[in-house]
């Protein structure tokens, strides 16, 4: 287990002594949060350590399913190494809504974002896309009828796409739900192949 990661240095025959906890600190600092409950750190921990945000021996696994009850600070789990992370966080919604929610909450928050969606206008994509290359916003909002597009996947994939977040799947009936996957394993196959052919 990487103690550095809970905060927590451990002191065989000594009461434990508190470490820098850059996760709790970015908690407190953006989101006014003073503590994380033990399924939100157990999730943002395999996220950073699956994003090589820290060099560690630990497995954490690439993929993982997180499900939880309205409420109960699942977003959190992402916007939190989203604001860690030096990439860019891709959040895929199944409706227009719920991208726009969820940009008023990172704007509420102090965070950087994007939304890419169809019926936008070639410059607003474009400045999308210089916002997101300048470091101007570390997070896009899209849906999986935008993201699967050929142009958006290979901008995407020059980006340098950190993680992809699959917000809200229980709105998406099952042959959606394969759409999201298909979208995943598109991204993933996008990106390696645009990393192979610069060597």
């Amino acid at each position: 287990m990487n103690t550095s990661v809970l905060g927590i240095q451990p002191d065989c025959g000594s009461e434990p002594v508190a470490t820098p906890d850059p996760v709790t600190e970015k908690a407190r600092e953006i989101f006014r949060i003073p503590y994380l409950y033990p399924f939100q750190r157990l999730a943002i921990h395999n996220i950073l350590g699956a994003c090589g945000a820290w060099d560690s021996s630990d497995a954490a696994p690439g993929d993982q399913i997180i499900l939880l009850p309205t409420g109960a600070g699942k977003s959190l789990c992402f916007q939190l190494p989203a604001a860690i992370l030096k990439g860019i966080t891709v959040i895929v919604y199944p409706l227009l809504s719920l991208m726009a929610d969820q940009k008023r909450r990172l704007d509420a928050a102090g965070i950087p974002s994007r939304v890419l969606r169809g019926g936008q206008e070639k410059t607003e994509r474009e400045e999308t896309w210089e916002a997101l290359a300048g470091g101007r916003a570390k997070l896009l909002i899209t849906n999986p009828e935008t993201l699967g597009g050929a142009e958006v996947l290979r901008r995407s994939a020059d980006l340098g796409v950190t993680h992809l977040v699959i917000d809200e799947a229980h709105w998406v009936e099952f042959y959606f739900l394969y759409s999201f996957f298909h979208l995943n394993k598109n991204l993933k196959s996008s990106i390696l192949w645009r990393k192979s052919n610069e060597r």
